[in-house]
């Protein structure tokens, strides 16, 4: 009963205990994670939720993905890039990857040297100059 209440919890739906479900994708989401699986498969994760729910649920996801691999279906470009760490593409019911290019995502982080110069953002832009 705990792991339920907690599930519940996680995902904003604890006053929601007594009522009948209106809020299905929310649920859907505990009901998956419940367990600890190694996978887990979603389709169309947040389709008509309001936007501030939505990305409760995208942080949901993004904390279950640690030691699990989560397959998503989804029309959201938005809603793949936030979420995916490999994504591939369907039209016509064939994957298009190669067709649709490929790219990286880098996460820089300046920090103030030992006495308190800011660092010089060159080397950065240099980088970026030649991976391009």
């Amino acid at each position: 009963m705990q792991v339920a209440e907690n599930s519940l919890a996680e995902v904003r739906l604890t006053e929601a205990v007594k009522v009948r479900a209106r809020m299905k994708r929310r649920l859907s989401v505990t009901i998956a994670l419940i367990g600890h699986p190694k996978l887990i498969i979603l389709d169309e994760l947040t389709t008509s939720i309001d936007p501030i729910s939505r990305r409760h649920v995208w942080d949901i996801i993004e904390n279950a993905k640690r030691g699990r691999a989560i397959i998503l279906t989804t029309h959201s470009m938005e809603e793949a890039d936030i979420l995916g760490d490999q994504i591939g593409i369907m039209a016509k019911g064939r994957l298009r990857k190669s067709r649709f290019g490929t790219g990286f995502i880098a996460n820089i982080r300046f920090t103030r040297s030992d006495n308190g110069e800011s660092p010089s953002n060159e080397a950065v832009k240099q980088f970026f100059k030649y991976v391009s």
